[in-house]
């Protein structure tokens, strides 16, 4: 059959990334313990369309990512790159992966265990002979305000805020990053940095255990994102992005931070 895609295309104009988006897919992933967690992955895969060229074959991506996204891994993310790259003669190659990432989590003080969710972004790009992988995290957390704890008689107003973390690396996937990811890493550091991590199930003891540690770690934004900078340097991380929203209880806006790492590359990055 006359293979469209493939003619010559005469207006001159390269294409830096032409692909398929929110192919959704059942994946595994490891988790710390070394164990396969299975979730439901949204997927993007982009390629560079050469100026000479009308299309890209958005079929093969499809093929590429039900072969070597199904365990997810940095070894099969850079497979999955060096596929498309070749079987598409594309020079530039973009996988993005975003998942629910759940951990059975224990609660402070019935010891209850209940799953929690988390989203995982990965992002990944092969531009020329460079690779470049962004992994980032979304953390929900509780929070309570320093200034409303100081000024009351009693109570102080706390709410649920956002903290998320994405760390950058640069090289061959399979030789820069572990098999999990770091993923339980930056969630760690995310709820360590706020005044009391979440749960999803929780009984009266645990309730007022987690009332009373965020009274006594009362955290601005500004707390947030720079004690988890604080940690990601002491970790010797990557280049790396820290972002916190408190979503305020008393007010009809929110309020944020952030912070990005002076090698932080904003063009493969996120926000």
């Amino acid at each position: 059959m006359r293979d469209i895609q493939a003619e010559n295309d005469l207006r001159g104009i390269a294409l830096e990334e032409v692909g398929i988006n929110n192919l959704t897919l059942p994946v595994s992933v490891s988790a710390e313990s070394g164990t396969l967690i299975s979730t439901v992955a949204k997927v993007s895969i982009g390629v560079s369309v050469a100026e000479n060229l009308r299309g890209t074959h958005m079929s093969r991506l499809v093929e590429s990512a039900i072969i070597h996204l199904s365990d997810l891994s940095p070894c099969s993310i850079e497979e999955c790159h060096k596929e498309i790259a070749s079987k598409l003669d594309a020079v530039d190659t973009t996988v993005r992966i975003e998942f629910d990432y759940f951990i059975n989590k224990e609660s402070p003080i019935s010891k209850k265990r209940s799953p929690m969710r988390y989203k995982v972004n990965l992002n990944s790009f092969k531009r020329d002979c460079t690779f470049i992988t962004t992994v980032g995290v979304t953390v929900r957390i509780t929070s309570l305000c320093p200034c409303s704890k100081e000024i009351s008689d009693y109570g102080a107003h706390n709410q649920r805020g956002t903290v998320e973390i994405a760390i950058q690396y640069q090289g061959p996937p399979g030789a820069k990053l572990d098999q999990d990811f770091g993923i339980m890493e930056s969630i760690n550091i995310a709820e360590d940095c706020g005044s009391a991590p979440l749960y999803t199930l929780v009984k009266r003891s645990d309730e007022r255990f987690i009332t009373m540690l965020a009274f006594d770690n009362p955290a601005f934004v500004e707390d947030i994102v720079r004690n988890a900078t604080l940690r990601l340097r002491q970790n010797n991380s990557s280049a790396f992005m820290v972002s916190a929203v408190n979503d305020e209880s008393i007010h009809d806006h929110n309020a944020f931070a952030s912070f990005a790492s002076s090698d932080w590359n904003w063009k493969y990055g996120r926000m």
